[in-house]
């Protein structure tokens, strides 16, 4: 790759995707936050099997997101007072294999019941079924460069590092690092840059709005009285 694309794909895109990626967050909650949500198809399939595969994408995706920030974002100085580098990128190859399979595994799946089964199928939109092959194309390819960054060496782990912290400290040349990255890495990074784009106005956006205070609201209880 010439160092002009390498510039343009991997220092300048990164900023602009930021910058639509945060636009388009505040104009969908300000102009069409009702609009926020992602249909279910449970009740037109109920089966333990997607059921656990749910679960499993699910878990898994929050997880290697979890692991992405805190992985390429943690300073070093304060992730070394508690384990060193090699240490954090054994723990990011395990982690990251385990989360990503877990997650590929479940949107396999559930792929496979939006195509075959044929009432998922028939209420499901284009839209619907773009996003779960996107997703699916980019949980592949996390779980392949993960493969890859096992096998290299460990200077190489750490580039991803060095260009992801350039990006959010406008480095000039934070792009310089990823011509030394494989063509896998490469392509998962520019995948999620797209999906960054697609994000909020996608049902992805769901994500932002998950009812995570369930979990520590206090219990209730509902009586109706019929007069």
């Amino acid at each position: 790759m010439t160092s002009f694309w390498n510039n343009a794909l991997f220092n300048y895109l990164p900023h602009i995707v930021i910058v639509l990626l945060i636009f388009g967050i505040a104009t969908r909650f300000v102009k069409a936050s009702k609009t926020i949500q992602a249909t279910s198809v449970q009740l037109l399939s109920k089966s333990k099997l997607y059921d656990t595969a749910l679960l499993l994408f699910h878990y898994g995706i929050v997880f290697v997101l979890l692991g992405h920030i805190f992985g390429l974002f943690t300073p070093r100085w304060l992730y070394e007072l508690v384990m060193t580098p090699e240490t954090k990128r054994l723990l990011a190859i395990s982690m990251g294999s385990f989360f990503g399979i877990c997650a590929l595994i479940g949107i396999v799946i559930l792929s496979y019941r939006r195509f075959m089964n044929e009432r998922v199928h028939d209420n499901s939109s284009v839209h619907d079924i773009f996003i779960s092959l996107l997703v699916s194309v980019q949980i592949f390819l996390g779980v392949w460069s993960t493969a890859i960054t096992a096998v290299s060496p460990p200077e190489q782990y750490f580039l991803l590092d060095v260009w992801a912290k350039g990006v959010v400290t406008l480095s000039p040349d934070a792009a310089s690092v990823m011509s030394q990255m494989s063509l896998i890495h490469k392509l998962h990074i520019l995948t999620g840059l797209f999906i960054f784009v697609l994000f909020p106005y996608s049902k992805l956006m769901h994500f932002l709005v998950a009812p995570v205070q369930y979990l520590w609201r206090r219990a209730a209880q509902l009586v109706w009285i019929r007069k």
